[in-house]
């Protein structure tokens, strides 16, 4: 008997039942006897729990709520499918490629990379593979260069997950464009081989929308749209927070004030980056932190580490 499984036994309505405490009777077993149910001859035991390390990653990031519940649901459904099929049931054929939807900095490449450790820990992926591209490395300048080169960064990416950046610029108005063979070249390719490779295509809401509805064969094949909204106020700041860490320094009150109306400004803008402008002004800022106590004859150990208003 494997650790997996615990076997029980079961006997006449004369004798005496044998059954696990969790085990519900229904009722026709009440009315009819034991001999007319029909219970497993074995209770099966939890599948691998392997791939809670990826979403405990996935759970340290700031915001992104909906999309979270989503992997979750999704992790689970694919590891109890992975699961049946090992114990012989069938399963439903598995097309897991999606569109992830949202402006710059909300966490599309961060959240792809983890699902490819995460659905190479489930069995999903045989590798935990993550290929991101653009339109420049599928679309070729000249006749025939694409099909070819579109297909020879999915063989690369194949085993794991092809990421796909600004996806919406793989079409074009211009009918000529030799966006639309990479387009037909990545969806025969996804139905060929869904269970071997997982394509997300990513980029800003509205163009990828319209992305996705210019080819039905596009919008059949990605059962996953995950939508990632800008983060919050509150979100920016623990992001701030988090992003200084990485770097052991922490910030000051008055620099978080000041990175927070820097942010309200930003956010007014159309291409605000969210995450992304916050990396680069706490980087920043660390520079001019370094420039700013290297000019100073002598300082406190705590201030260091530490970044005040002056440094942003």
């Amino acid at each position: 008997m494997s650790q997996n499984t615990l076997t029980f036994t079961y006997a006449k309505q004369a004798q005496k039942t044998i059954l696990p405490d969790r085990l519900l009777l229904p009722e026709m077993s009440r009315q009819e006897g034991l001999e007319s149910a029909s219970f497993p001859q074995t209770w099966m035991g939890v599948p691998s729990q392997n791939y809670q390390d990826a979403l405990r990653e996935l759970d340290k990031l700031v915001g992104l709520g909906p999309v979270k519940a989503m992997i979750h649901e999704l992790a689970h459904y694919t590891a109890v499918q992975q699961f049946r099929k090992s114990q012989g049931f069938k399963t439903p054929s598995m097309t897991l490629h999606m569109a992830f939807l949202g402006n710059p900095g909300t966490g599309k490449t961060t959240v792809a990379r983890l699902l490819a450790k995460l659905f190479h820990q489930i069995g999903i992926l045989k590798e935990e593979k993550f290929r991101e591209v653009s339109r420049v490395n599928l679309v070729g300048n000249y006749v025939g260069h694409t099909a070819k080169d579109t297909l020879s960064v999915l063989q690369e990416a194949k085993g794991g997950i092809l990421f796909i950046d600004e996806a919406y610029s793989l079409v074009r108005d211009n009918p000529n464009d030799f966006g639309l063979e990479a387009v037909e070249t990545l969806l025969k390719y996804m139905e060929d081989h869904r269970d071997q490779i997982i394509v997300i295509f990513a980029g800003y809401q509205e163009p990828m929308l319209k992305f996705l509805n210019s080819n039905p064969g596009l919008i059949s094949r990605i059962p996953y749209q995950l939508q990632f909204p800008d983060y919050t106020m509150e979100e920016l700041l623990a992001i701030t927070t988090a992003i200084a860490a990485e770097y052991d320094y922490e910030v000051s009150a008055g620099y978080q004030k000041a990175i927070m109306n820097q942010c309200f400004r930003e956010k007014q803008k159309y291409n605000f980056s969210n995450a992304r402008f916050i990396r680069n002004c706490v980087e920043k800022s660390i520079r001019k932190q370094n420039s700013r106590l290297a000019r100073t004859p002598s300082f406190r150990a705590d201030e260091l580490n530490r970044l005040v208003e002056e440094d942003l």
